[in-house]
């Protein structure tokens, strides 16, 4: 709901940025705390997983499929999304089988970090995204239809 609220007021891209960036420093700063101590006291692993999982759904969650639709001229558009959509799905197969392969061989910080990595590279890819928000309502017209 608060996305929803967000993305015409703060637009698409700061959205993306910070849905990327903030799990990144929340994995970054947990897998190296993993890594480096014995123990983790619980409730920093819930808080810092809280932050990661509070993030991704405010911002590439929902920008992943509005950016693309409203970047792509009509004629291409279809296949813009279903190239970008595509994309995902493999960072998500190459996410899952790094993330596992690191952990069984350095155990779960060094999934974390591989993740929080990758988030990284999102928030730096992000920045050099277009914003696509309308700046008007009667530019939102062109925006939405491509005119």
């Amino acid at each position: 709901m608060l996305t929803i609220w967000l993305i015409e007021r703060w637009g698409r891209r700061p959205l993306q940025i910070y849905g990327f960036g903030g799990p990144a420093a929340s994995l970054l700063i947990l897998g190296g705390v993993i890594l480096g101590l014995r123990h983790v006291p619980e409730v920093m692993v819930g808080s810092l997983m809280i932050l990661a999982y509070f993030f991704g759904p405010a911002g590439p969650d929902k920008t992943i499929v509005i950016a693309p639709a409203e970047q792509f001229a009509t004629a291409i558009r279809g296949t813009g999304e279903g190239i970008a959509e595509m994309a995902g799905r493999i960072g998500g197969v190459i996410g899952i089988s790094g993330y596992g392969l690191l952990d069984a061989l350095w155990g779960p910080g060094a999934g974390l970090l591989f993740f929080g990595r990758a988030c990284g590279l999102g928030t730096v890819v992000s920045l050099s995204m277009a914003e696509t928000r309308p700046q008007s309502v009667s530019d939102s017209s062109k925006v939405v239809f491509g005119q």
